[in-house]
């Protein structure tokens, strides 16, 4: 990469921000179309996010990626939002436009878009297990019941939060059926309400960070899932979770978290450059990397 007097800078704000693949697949995607920009990852403390985001003005950066555990909280510090954010308050993205910061959420319609490619899975009419009630999950639950989701079971490890996830949005989609079980409910699965939730169930999504750089694993009982159900996680480092790998031996269909990261980046990467994201190069950066670092 040659860095130069007139080359605009991106970044991602998160804490932490080491394990990040962001800056592999964008700097691949700029170096691909031969754009004069750098992507870079910036290790931001929850108390400094008013001043990060006070230097994406100052420093001009053409914008930035916001992962965990700002996504939710940096929407106070900008100017506009688009209609989704409005809706899901949650930020994914952030474009810089003469110094006027507008957030953008691409995290369902990456994560959408890469379940489609990879196993065809069409939400309707569909039940859906979401584990986590963050912004990741906030996200993904918007679309799932916007493309008509028969019943959504939210799993989280506090009741409180995924019950008041689960009023909000039920609010907006009264259709779709809503259940809320806390992590431990769910693990022990006691009564035939849960396993009939487990055993209905098209989809389990972990959007939590439990087994990101193999730290954790969820203890969900997966082997009570039908055998064409598909168990999804938005970790992708690394490639293969131990939630993952306890699907798969399972005999269950697996769907990684780098498909969404890759179709997420390149919309973002298409709001900050106006041109058409090479998507192959980004998947193949991020899976080169992955090779080499695990």
């Amino acid at each position: 990469m040659r860095i130069s007097g007139t080359t605009r800078l991106v970044g991602i704000f998160g804490d932490p921000v080491t394990h990040s693949l962001s800056p592999v697949i964008h700097n691949a995607a700029f170096k691909a179309l031969g754009i004069d920009m750098a992507y870079v990852p910036f290790h931001v403390f929850d108390k400094d996010l008013k001043k990060a985001v006070g230097g994406i003005r100052a420093l001009n950066l053409v914008g930035v990626s916001v992962t965990v555990p700002h996504k939710e909280r940096i929407i106070k510090h900008l100017d506009r939002t688009d209609d989704m954010v409005r809706i899901i308050g949650s930020v994914n993205t952030v474009v810089n436009t003469d110094g006027e910061l507008k957030g953008y959420n691409t995290d369902a319609f990456g994560y959408l878009r890469s379940l489609k490619e990879e196993h065809g899975f069409d939400p309707l009419r569909k039940r859906v297990i979401l584990v986590g009630a963050g912004g990741s999950s906030r996200a993904i639950l918007y679309e799932f019941l916007a493309l008509g989701v028969a019943s959504i079971t939210l799993v989280n490890r506090t009741r409180s939060r995924a019950e008041a996830l689960a009023s909000e949005y039920g609010g907006l989609f009264p259709a779709a059926e809503m259940k809320v079980y806390t992590m431990d409910e769910f693990a022990s699965c006691e009564g035939a309400a849960c396993a009939k939730v487990i055993g209905e169930a098209d989809l389990i999504v972990n959007t939590t960070s439990v087994g990101l750089m193999n730290v954790g694993c969820l203890d969900l009982p997966l082997e009570r899932l039908s055998r064409d159900a598909i168990v999804s996680d938005i970790v992708y480092r690394p490639l293969e979770t131990a939630f993952l790998r306890k699907a798969r031996g399972l005999g269950l269909r697996a769907h990684s978290g780098l498909g969404m990261l890759v179709h997420q980046g390149a919309v973002a990467f298409e709001l900050w450059t106006r041109k058409e994201a090479p998507v192959d190069v980004m998947r193949q950066a991020a899976l080169e990397a992955l090779k080499t670092i695990e």
